[in-house]
C-alpha cells in the first residue's frame, strides 16, 4: 500500500508549493490529490479558463517526484454559474431554493448545470488527459453528501419519467403501492410529485413507496451524472483510473455505491473514525468491491497516535492499494479553519507526521524485501479471507431510514449503523479479513453468510441461498429476512424459505426472548440461523462462540 495526502496549491502562494512537496515526498507520500473544489480558480468566469497555476504545480510535483490524483471540480459551483444559472441551486424538501455560500449547491438534473459540469471536465481531461504526471482522475468530492436530495421541477419531471419507465401504466403503480390507503390513487403520472415535506401539527410521512422510489430515483440521478464524467475522461484521458471518494455512513446511505462505481477503474472512501473495527470495515467494503484497485482517500488526522497508525495498517493488510491522509495542512480560512494536520498552521511537522514518516521507510524496507508488489500479496503479514461473507444491501438500508420518525438524519440510518456498529463488530478481528457480500452471485468460496436486516426479497438471493445451505454453507439472518418488495410493502406471500424450511408462523413473529437465536434448522449439509432484528452486539458475539463451541 502506498501513502498520498490531500494538498490545496489554490490556498499556497506558489513559492511555498516547492517547499510543501519537499516535505510529502520527505513523509514518503508518492502522490497528492488536488482540485476538488478550485472551479472558480479554474473557469474564473463562464468560458474563461486559467490553467497556469495548475500547469504549474503539476509539473513541480513531477519534479519532486509526486504523481497527482487530479479531481474534477464539480461539487462547489462558482458565483458566476449561480448568478447566471440560478436554476442550478437545489430546491429543499420544504420547497426552498439554496443560496451560495456552501458546496454541492447543486441540482444534478439542473441542465445547465449538467452543461457546465460537462466542459469543466472536458476542458479538464484535454488538458491534462495526457500528462505524464497525472496519475488517476478522482470524480467530484463525496457526491450527495450535504445536499442529498433536490426537489425541484427538473428533479420532479425526471422522477415522473423514471416512474413511467419503471412501471408503464399508472393503474400497475397504483395496484403495486397501494395507493387506495388514504385515497391516494394516482390517475396520471404527472400528478406523482417528489415527497416534500408534509405540513401538519403531528408528523405525517408520505406513502414509503413514494419516498422509496424517489429515494432510488435520487440515487440514479447521482451515478448518471458520474458516468457522465466518467465517458468524458475515459475518451481524453485512456489509460487512467477514475475513482471517487464516498463518504462513510456517518452522515447518509443514500448513494448506492454499487451503482455509483460499477464503471469505475478504482474505489475510494472518506473515513474520519477512531475505531479500528470501523475502519477495517470500509476496507473489507472497498477490497470486496473492487479488489485490484480499493483506495482511502481521506482519513483524518484526529484521534490518539497508536490507533491513528493502526487505521492505516488494517487498510494495508486488508489489501488496499492506496491510502490518502486528509491534510498536509490546516486551513487559516473558510469553514473547515484548523491549527494541525500533519503539519501545524505555521509549517512544523507534528507528532503524526514524524510517525507517518517512519511507518512509510518501514514498509519501503519490506517492500524491498519482497521484492515485487505481486510477492508481497503473499505475505503473512496480509490477511487472507476469512471465509465470512456480510451482505450489504442499500435498498434494505433505505427501507429502514424511510420507517424512522426521526427527524435528524444519523438517528435514521438503523440499518448501516447496526450492519457497521453491532453485526461487523461483533466478526471483527485484528488478524481476519470479511467479505462484504452485495450480490446472489458472490457466494463462492465462504462457509458463512450473514443477512443483516435484509427485508427486501430477492427471489434470485433466495435460491442462491437455499442451494448455499444445500452444499453445506451457514446462512445467519436476522428475523426480518425478506418480508418486502422492492416497492417498500409487506409481502403477503409467504417466499420459500419461510414456506419450506422456517415454518410459516416464523414470517410474521417479532418476538425476542431471552436467546437471541429464534431458530436454528438445519438444511442440506448447511444451517440457517435466525436471529432477532434487535440483537445485541453482545448477543451475537454469544452467537459466534456457540458455533465455534460446536
Amino acid at each position: 500500500m502506498k501513502l498520498g495526502v490531500a494538498y490545496y496549491p489554490e490556498h499556497v502562494a506558489s513559492n511555498q508549493w516547492g517547499v510543501d512537496l519537499k516535505s510529502i515526498r520527505a513523509a514518503g507520500i508518492r502522490r497528492v490529490r488536488i482540485g476538488e473544489f478550485a472551479w472558480s480558480e479554474m473557469e474564473t468566469d463562464e468560458g474563461k479558463y486559467q490553467w497556469d497555476w495548475l500547469d504549474q504545480f503539476i509539473d513541480l510535483a513531477k519534479d519532486h517526484d509526486i504523481e497527482v490524483v487530479l479531481c474534477t471540480p464539480t461539487a462547489a459551483p462558482p458565483i458566476w454559474l449561480v448568478e447566471k444559472y440560478p436554476e442550478v441551486l437545489p430546491v429543499d424538501a420544504q420547497g426552498r431554493r439554496n443560496v451560495f455560500g456552501g458546496r454541492q449547491h447543486r441540482c444534478y438534473n439542473a441542465p445547465a448545470y449538467q452543461l457546465h459540469s460537462q466542459r469543466i471536465v472536458e476542458q479538464l481531461a484535454k488538458r491534462y488527459g495526457n500528462h505524464p504526471n497525472v496519475a488517476a482522475w478522482q470524480l467530484d468530492n463525496e457526491f450527495g453528501g450535504e445536499q442529498k436530495r433536490c426537489y425541484c421541477g427538473y428533479c420532479k419531471l425526471a422522477f415522473q419519467n423514471y416512474l413511467t419507465d419503471n412501471y408503464k401504466t399508472i393503474e400497475q403503480l397504483n395496484k403495486r403501492w397501494g395507493t387506495v390507503f388514504w385515497s391516494q390513487t394516482y390517475q396520471r403520472f404527472d400528478q406523482i410529485a417528489p415527497p416534500m415535506t408534509y405540513t401538519a401539527d403531528l408528523q405525517v410521512k408520505h406513502h414509503p413507496s413514494l419516498e422509496m422510489n424517489f429515494t432510488r430515483f435520487s440515487s440514479r440521478s447521482i451515478s448518471a451524472f458520474s458516468r457522465m464524467q466518467t465517458a468524458l475522461l475515459r475518451q481524453w484521458s485512456p489509460g487512467r483510473p477514475v475513482s471517487t471518494n464516498v463518504y462513510y455512513f456517518q452522515w447518509g446511505d443514500n448513494i448506492d455505491w454499487i451503482d455509483l462505481t460499477e464503471d469505475m477503474d478504482a474505489v475510494g472512501i472518506d473515513v474520519y473514525s477512531d475505531e479500528l473495527y470501523e475502519n477495517a470495515f470500509y476496507a473489507d467494503f472497498m477490497y470486496s468491491l473492487k479488489p485490484d484497485n480499493a483506495w482511502f482517500l481521506e482519513y483524518g488526522t484526529g484521534g490518539e497516535l497508536k490507533g491513528w497508525l493502526d487505521g492505516i495498517d488494517q487498510a494495508r493488510r486488508r489489501r488496499n492499494n492506496w491510502f490518502f491522509i486528509f491534510k498536509l495542512k490546516p486551513f487559516s480560512f473558510g469553514q473547515e479553519q484548523g491549527l494541525q494536520e500533519l503539519m501545524t498552521i505555521t509549517g512544523q511537522p507534528t507528532e503524526k507526521y514524524a510517525a507517518l514518516q517512519k511507518w512509510s521507510q518501514l514498509r519501503s524496507v519490506e517492500d524491498a524485501r519482497l521484492g515485487t508488489e505481486q510477492n508481497q500479496i503473499q505475505d503473512g503479514d496480509l490477511l487472507v479471507p476469512s471465509g465470512i461473507g456480510l451482505y450489504f444491501s442499500f435498498e434494505s438500508s433505505w427501507v429502514y431510514t424511510i420507517s424512522q420518525w426521526d427527524s435528524h438524519l444519523p438517528d435514521r440510518l438503523k440499518y448501516t449503523r447496526y450492519m457497521v456498529h453491532v453485526v461487523y463488530q461483533s466478526i471483527f478481528a485484528a488478524d481476519q479479513a470479511h467479505r462484504i457480500v452485495y450480490s446472489a452471485d458472490q457466494l463462492e468460496g465462504l462457509q458463512t453468510l450473514i443477512l443483516p436486516r435484509h427485508i427486501i426479497y430477492d427471489a434470485v438471493l433466495e435460491s442462491r441461498l437455499l442451494q448455499f445451505m444445500e452444499n453445506g454453507g451457514t446462512v445467519v439472518a436476522t428475523s426480518d429476512l425478506f418480508q418486502k418488495n422492492s416497492d417498500n410493502v409487506y409481502l403477503t406471500e409467504m417466499p420459500t424459505i419461510y414456506a419450506e424450511v422456517l415454518g410459516r408462523q416464523s414470517f410474521i413473529t417479532d418476538e425476542k426472548n431471552d436467546e437471541p437465536i429464534i431458530q436454528h434448522v438445519l438444511q442440506g449439509r448447511g444451517e440457517l440461523i435466525i436471529v432477532h432484528k434487535d440483537t445485541t452486539l453482545e448477543e451475537w458475539q454469544a452467537v459466534w462462540n456457540g458455533l465455534e463451541g460446536k
